[in-house]
């Protein structure tokens, strides 16, 4: 072997050394199919955020990192301004755990937001609690998809018919997308809330304002890292463990399922062939025996010669 087949061979395995190395980094942090998921990191869609670490980390703990991820990059190649949505996923934590909790989780929001791309920015607020309509904000929500003002003591809408029935239906979606967002993403908001209350400092510097970075962003994002680590290595409990451990054990109860389902089907289609396979075996031993009788049957016997007695 020449000097440079032997290093091509080299660079050969540790690439495949370090593919290995990715994908079982990928099967540990919970995704089913790592292969489809290395490929999709690295697809011109997600773009810089398949290789931040804070993206990965805040997928994996989705219920379903593969559909999350899966239903990101649709995302970002059906917004008509990927490049804000990709900056303000990898500068806002908030928005990081809403919206990919919110993918993990459902598949019909995810299609959703996936038909209209700029619903995620209902997703922005800061306070958890701006992300629940009470009654009365709902009802105005409501009112203004269909061009009626909720101050009016008697709104009338502008939109009637089909295009009305649309814009309730979407704007019902939006909040239901809020809403679910609350439900999955809030504990890491309340840590926030938590940490901005023993520091005496307000939760708005911890989040972005618009391209600028906020004053106390790098503090947050530390402070994520640390109690992701925590999380990692057991110090600390998470609220959401228990239901995505409940949630991956069906999951893989049903993937076992699957395969015995499979694996029996295989067999049963194993058996028809073997069984067709003999009986076309028979069929041709019968068809050889009846052209064997019929050739038999054509000869016609000679009549024996009987011989005189002697008198």
């Amino acid at each position: 072997m020449t000097v440079r087949a032997a290093a091509g061979y080299s660079l050969h395995v540790v690439a495949d050394r370090e593919r290995e190395s990715q994908l079982s980094l990928l099967a540990r942090r919970g995704f089913g199919d790592p292969d489809a998921v290395a490929a999709r990191l690295i697809s011109a869609a997600l773009g810089e955020l398949g290789r931040d670490p804070l993206v990965l980390d805040a997928l994996s703990r989705c219920a379903d990192p593969d559909l999350a991820l899966e239903t990101l990059a649709r995302l970002l190649e059906a917004s008509p301004d990927p490049e804000t949505l990709r900056g303000t996923l990898a500068s806002s934590m908030p928005l990081r755990a809403r919206l990919l909790g919110v993918f993990g989780v459902s598949a019909a929001l995810g299609d959703f937001v996936v038909r209209h791309p700029e619903s995620w920015h209902v997703l922005e607020e800061f306070e958890v609690e701006d992300l629940t309509p009470d009654p009365a904000q709902f009802r105005a929500l409501m009112l203004d998809a269909v061009g009626a003002d909720a101050v009016e003591e008697l709104p009338v809408a502008t939109l009637t018919g089909v295009a009305a029935q649309d814009a309730l239906r979407i704007a019902y979606r939006r909040a239901l997308l809020a809403i679910t967002a609350r439900d999955v993403a809030a504990s890491s908001d309340l840590h926030l809330k938590t940490l901005a209350a023993e520091a005496g400092v307000t939760r708005t510097g911890f989040y972005p304002k618009g391209q600028r970075p906020g004053t106390y962003q790098h503090l947050a994002e530390e402070f994520e890292r640390r109690l992701a680590a925590l999380r990692a290595t057991g110090g600390i409990p998470d609220p959401r463990d228990a239901q995505i451990a409940r949630l991956r054990t069906e999951v893989e109860e049903l993937r076992g399922r699957v395969a015995l389902r499979d694996a029996l089907v295989a067999e049963l289609t194993s058996f028809k062939n073997l069984a067709l396979s003999r009986l076309a075996a028979q069929h041709a031993e019968l068809e050889r025996l009846r052209r064997r009788r019929q050739a038999q049957d054509n000869v016609v016997p000679l009549a024996r010669r009987t011989t005189r007695p002697e008198h």
